[in-house]
């Protein structure tokens, strides 16, 4: 009995612990993303209409169901000041409004319907637009998508406005699908290129003092393609920094040298690989 007490335990002990060990997540970060109504030309749909919605809702369900991206609504989003907003708005709004919803890509959508006659019928094509970009402060570009209807809607006869709308949509919806698979595949490409190139850097800084090195650290964290950074040695006379990004060395080296400049340090910099070493001149003072 007491062996079977014993072995009882450890087996219990056992599947606890197994439980007890954190499994390895593979899910992707989503992208947030807000996408914006654009009326550039006076036949271009509003955001009230049922096609424009249509297009829309198809679009979203693409981009979130293929490409990993959590769409945001931007009426949902901004209810208490959408009303006063409108027409064809500056890059700046979008990205302001985008970021204080905690987006980080804004997508403008425009869809824009015409009517053509051919040999005595009536038909409908629809253009989508789509322009994304990320609103983190580079305003870097993700994607820009202009695809039109290949095949024409035929309007049934009577040619009224209830006809007219059905072509309409019938038209739009034939491109809608199409219009999101390409901005997705955009935005992966541009991933994958992001991933292909940077990487973990060592900066090694010489004759900075901490304050200087505080300074000059907050400025590299502002170059585009910045993920992170820590301090892996300081010595009274400088330091080593591991410096993540998805920049290569070759640009990181000039970015630190305008940096450098602009911030009045005079340095020379030599790199090898993922090494970089920043060196601060010492500026001879005029004897008299």
């Amino acid at each position: 009995m007491r062996k079977l007490t014993i072995l009882f335990l450890l087996i219990l002990s056992l599947s606890l612990s197994s439980l007890a060990v954190p499994q390895a997540s593979y899910a992707l970060d989503e992208a947030k993303a807000m996408i914006f109504i654009q009326k550039e030309h006076p036949e271009s749909l509003s955001r009230s209409s049922r096609v424009f919605k249509q297009v829309l809702a198809e679009i979203t369900e693409v981009l979130q169901q293929d490409y990993d991206m959590d769409i945001v609504d931007e009426v949902a989003a901004t209810s208490d000041t959408y009303e006063q907003r409108g027409g064809l708005r500056k890059k700046a709004e979008l990205i302001a409004v985008a970021t204080e919803a905690d987006c980080d890509i804004a997508i403008i959508l425009q869809v824009t319907p015409w009517m053509e006659s051919k040999h005595g019928l009536k038909k409908v094509r629809s253009q989508i637009f789509l322009d994304a970009f990320y609103v983190d402060g580079s305003g870097r570009k993700i994607g820009l998508v202009d695809v039109s209807t290949e095949v024409p809607v035929t309007i049934r006869p009577p040619h009224k406005k209830p006809q007219i709308a059905q072509a309409a949509a019938e038209a739009s919806k034939d491109v809608a699908a199409q219009a999101g698979n390409e901005l997705g595949a955009q935005y992966l490409a541009k991933l994958e290129r992001r991933d292909e190139k940077g990487g973990v850097y060592t900066i090694v800084f010489k004759k900075f003092n901490a304050n200087e090195l505080e300074d000059v650290l907050d400025a590299f964290s502002q170059i585009e393609g910045y993920v992170s950074h820590k301090q892996l040695r300081k010595t009274a006379r400088g330091a080593k920094v591991e410096y993540k990004s998805t920049s290569d060395s070759s640009v990181l080296s000039s970015e630190f040298e305008l940096i450098l400049k602009d911030m009045e340090f005079r340095v020379t910099t030599s790199s090898r690989g993922s090494n970089i070493t920043l060196s601060k001149m010492r500026i001879r003072k005029n004897r008299r």
